[in-house]
């Protein structure tokens, strides 16, 4: 089942495109962050962010996630995930 977290994770990273950016926003260890997304990879089966040392950037896997969540209320505070040029957005 996915998590309400992994998904705020996985916006935030989305947004920052950093995993310690993201951490630093939910006071965590980059470590937890990083969990998470690995665990929200899993379930889906696919990676969703392309890795490297200057950052993370969306997989062509990611952009239908967003599309996924954007289409059904988010997590669990009603929010929802929109895209425009190219970022996630939470509104």
């Amino acid at each position: 089942m996915i998590q309400p977290r992994s998904l705020r994770y996985f916006a935030e990273v989305a947004r920052t495109g950093s995993l310690r950016h993201a951490s630093e926003t939910f006071f965590v260890a980059p470590s937890s962050v990083s969990k998470q997304i690995s665990n929200l990879e899993k379930e889906l089966g696919a990676a969703l962010f392309d890795r490297s040392p200057r950052g993370a950037t969306l997989s062509a896997c990611c952009w239908v996630v967003c599309w996924r969540w954007q289409c059904r209320s988010g997590p669990s505070t009603g929010e929802r995930a929109s895209f425009r040029s190219g970022e996630i957005v939470m509104v």
